[in-house]
This record gives structure tokens, C-alpha cells and sequence, in this order.
């Protein structure tokens, strides 16, 4: 992929995530690590890669990685 740079409010549009500011900012840009590889410059995000599939399933505190859903089912089922 070529680098994409964007403003914060140019991302949000072109992923249709929520514009967001704060706190609330911060938590999100963390969790679009799990999606994008981007590094922020200024005020600016270059998008290095876009993944095709999430490391890891988000919730609001916990990431729960695949590894540990397999173990959970297992668990669950035997």
C-alpha cells in the first residue's frame, strides 16, 4: 500500500469512525493500532498498512486475543 496521509478528521471520514476529541481521541487512535499501522507526524497520520483481519477482538477494557478464545471454548466445551 502506498502511504496515505490524512488529518485526524479526514480518517475519521474515510473509515467512518466518530470525531471524537479528548480523552475519548486517544482511546480510539489506540485502538485503531489494531487496525491500521499509521505513525502520527504534526498533526497529520500516514497510514502505512491497513491489516486485513484485527490481531485481537476489541471490547471497551479488555482485548482478547484469538489464542485465548480457542483456550475459553475449549474450556467451555470439554
Amino acid at each position: 500500500m502506498n502511504e496515505l496521509i490524512l488529518t485526524y478528521k479526514q480518517l475519521c471520514e474515510k473509515f467512518n469512525i466518530p470525531y471524537l476529541s479528548g480523552n475519548q481521541k486517544k482511546y480510539q487512535l489506540r485502538d485503531l493500532k489494531q487496525y491500521l499501522d499509521y505513525e502520527k507526524v504534526g498533526t497529520k497520520y500516514i497510514i502505512k498498512n491497513i491489516y486485513e483481519a484485527p490481531p485481537a477482538i476489541m471490547n471497551n477494557k479488555n482485548a482478547i486475543t484469538m489464542p485465548d478464545i480457542r483456550f475459553i471454548l475449549l474450556s467451555v466445551l470439554s
